[in-house]
């Protein structure tokens, strides 16, 4: 966020990245919305966004027991739709980019479902673990519905899309971080016996 030079969709012609007013994409362009070059900040944004996924929330995704090949596929294809949106971003591809948001969050939403699943079947799981989870999946679930809302249907202009992918992206973290050191029912941690 540092690196970006500025513009949002509100006001080209601000300067760097705007919290409440540019959305996370906004980081991959190459050329920022105020027409200033982004090349270090795309590829950082880029790098970031991916090593979330691969390095947070697919080694979670892989070790759900209850069903485990539906979290594994749907947060495969996660990972994948998420690549080939910042591809779209990076290179402007003419590939529909709402299209791809909503695959990429949409089966994310199904994998981490099933690790609700598993840690509700958990006696051990915390609090802080059910509470957050459920707060993270509830929030992308409404904020695809009002992203839909917005491009497809019209319902009104989107000036609270980028607060609400920040909340939505920040109650994700604060989840990660609460499975991370709260969770006994995923067996963070690595083990020899595993196959």
């Amino acid at each position: 966020m540092a690196c970006y030079p500025g513009g949002d969709w509100v006001d080209a012609q601000s300067s760097g990245y705007r919290f409440w007013d540019n959305f996370l994409c906004d980081l991959l362009f190459t050329e920022a919305i105020n027409g200033e070059a982004n090349i270090a900040g795309s590829v950082l944004a880029a790098l970031a966004a991916m090593e979330l996924m691969v390095f947070g929330w697919v080694p979670i995704w892989w070790r759900v027991r209850t069903c485990p090949k539906t979290a594994r596929v749907c947060g495969a294809l996660s990972v994948v739709f998420g690549f080939v949106m910042c591809i779209q971003v990076l290179c402007d591809l003419p590939i529909p980019h709402g299209f791809l948001l909503l695959l990429y969050g949409g089966f994310g939403v199904v994998a981490s479902t099933t690790v609700m699943l598993d840690l509700h079947r958990d006696p051990t799981t915390s609090a802080a673990v059910t509470v957050t989870g459920i707060l993270a999946v509830a929030s992308a679930v409404g904020g695809a519905l009002l992203d839909v809302l917005i491009r497809w249907a019209g319902v009104y202009d989107k000036a609270w899309m980028p607060g609400v992918q920040k909340i939505i992206l920040i109650l994700s973290l604060v989840w990660l971080l609460a499975l991370i050191l709260f969770s006994r029912g995923l067996d963070l941690e690595p083990s020899r016996n595993r196959g």
